[in-house]
């Protein structure tokens, strides 16, 4: 009877440490294997991008992503000098090779191709990039960078300017901002942006906090009266948003902490 107890209290001890170790492992994804890989938008918006010779050949202009928060593309200014004179090309986000931040490098976009290459690429020309709604363009931009083929976003669905959002005013529930977009978090293994930073509170930027939420928990739409600007609103109360997650910018060291990002997962909307 005795060692049952002991036993038994063994195992549970056990349990315990090991959930205790699971909460020091970096950016792992709550209830799953899957390591995550995240870095913030502000990083990589004008971060430069260097091809198969590790010189660098162009920058980050913005980034695409669909209504969903799926990352589609990096749009990169490509020649002319101090952006001066510069085009723009479309770089599929699989065509991409992200190195994070760490103790022995620094953050470092590569794509696998020569600068002569990069330079054929086809640029955009259109209005407000209508190439990325075209199916036959973006199939050969996608053999020129050899990857899989992508599908054209329908009129109907959201295409997502991420240098346009950010320090974008968020609305509430009542039309009335509850904050300011402060930066978009992409997890970089998974294609895709899980997490957004708002900060609010404070005068003229000082004292201001910042909460982590859901991306899912946005809506971002074109502005009716010019399509090209964006409304990011959110059905997440001014409550909700005081008891979500604070994080610390510029680099928000509190997502590398699985209960942090358990929280995050639990904030739901109102309507949503």
């Amino acid at each position: 009877m005795t060692s049952n107890v002991i036993g038994a209290a063994l195992a549970t001890l056990a349990m315990t440490v090991a959930a205790f170790g699971a909460d020091d492992k970096p950016r792992e994804a709550a209830g799953t294997n899957q390591k995550q890989e995240l870095i913030e938008s502000n990083k990589l918006l004008g971060a430069t991008i260097h091809d198969a010779s590790n010189e660098a050949i162009a920058d980050v202009n913005t980034i695409i992503v669909d209504k969903s928060g799926k990352t589609l593309f990096v749009i990169a200014g490509i020649g002319g000098v101090a952006g001066v004179g510069e085009s723009e090309i479309v770089i599929p986000f699989e065509a991409m090779k992200i190195q994070l931040p760490a103790k022995d490098h620094e953050l470092r976009l590569s794509v696998a191709m020569t600068t002569d290459q990069m330079n054929r690429a086809a640029k955009l020309k259109a209005q407000e990039r209508a190439e990325l709604r075209d199916q036959d363009w973006l199939t050969k931009n996608a053999e020129f960078f050899r990857v899989s083929q992508p599908k054209a976003v329908s009129e109907k669905d959201e295409l997502v300017c991420i240098r346009s959002i950010t320090d974008a005013s968020v609305l509430g529930v009542d039309s009335e901002s509850v904050g300011v977009l402060d930066a978009v978090i992409f997890d970089v293994a998974a294609k895709k942006t899980p997490y957004a930073v708002i900060g609010h509170g404070g005068v003229v930027g000082v004292g201001k906090t910042f909460v982590v939420v859901p991306y899912k928990s946005l809506t971002v739409s074109r502005n009716a009266e010019n399509t090209s600007q964006y409304v990011v609103s959110t059905d997440l109360t001014r409550e909700q948003l005081e008891r979500a997650p604070q994080v610390t910018p510029p680099d928000y060291p509190e997502l590398n902490l699985p209960s942090v990002r358990e929280r995050i997962e639990g904030t739901t909307t109102v309507r949503k």
